[in-house]
């Protein structure tokens, strides 16, 4: 793991790598198959 600390907001404690993971997997349609290969 790195030594990059969590970020936070008003209510939420997030790791940025979890949000990438996240966007990529529920948005996986709006992304060009040519990235995806």
């Amino acid at each position: 793991m790195d030594n990059q600390p969590n970020r936070s907001s008003s209510h939420a404690v997030y790791s940025l790598k979890m949000h990438i993971v996240f966007v990529t997997k529920y948005r996986r349609k709006t992304l060009a198959p040519e990235l995806l290969s």
